[in-house]
């Protein structure tokens, strides 16, 4: 709250950064950007390139970086939106992308905090008077639930 009251009294405009693959959009993805939205007066939104989903999940996105970025940019929430330049797990670096966009919040959903990646985002972007806010992660659905589906109804 102190953040907030900080950025109200210096007029300033909050910047926020919300990050994802966002692989097979879905309404969880756009309740995320809204929230992540509702933070802030600007939303940028850093989309993983398809190298890090290979790296960190072991395969490819359904949908290629292109058209993945060009969806969110289609996004009335959105203001901006580019390929992510740092996976999270390096924290130096992707500290120093995150600092190269000029927002003041970020935005990660809950399954995330307390993990020893956020942790150490978050001690590396205090300094630079970047906070990390957790929202709530939308239960029930997901890409990989989505992608089960699609699998299940081809078998059928």
């Amino acid at each position: 709250m102190q953040f907030v009251l900080k950025q109200m009294e210096s007029q300033q405009p909050c910047r926020v950064l919300a990050l994802g693959f966002f692989d097979l959009l879905h309404p969880g993805h756009l309740t995320y950007l809204s929230l992540a939205k509702s933070h802030g007066d600007y939303l940028v939104v850093g989309v993983a390139p398809d190298a890090f989903a290979l790296k960190s999940k072991g395969r490819p996105p359904i949908m290629d970086q292109d058209e993945r970025l060009s969806i969110i940019k289609a996004l009335a929430c959105v203001d901006k939106a580019l390929l992510v330049g740092a996976p999270m797990a390096d924290t130096e670096r992707a500290a120093h992308w995150i600092a190269q966009q000029s927002v003041n919040l970020v935005i990660c959903g809950d399954e995330w905090q307390h993990t020893p990646r956020w942790q150490a985002l978050e001690a590396a972007l205090a300094p630079q008077n970047i906070r990390v806010v957790y929202i709530p992660y939308t239960q029930g659905i997901s890409s990989t639930k989505i992608k089960e589906r699609i699998q299940n109804f081809n078998e059928s």
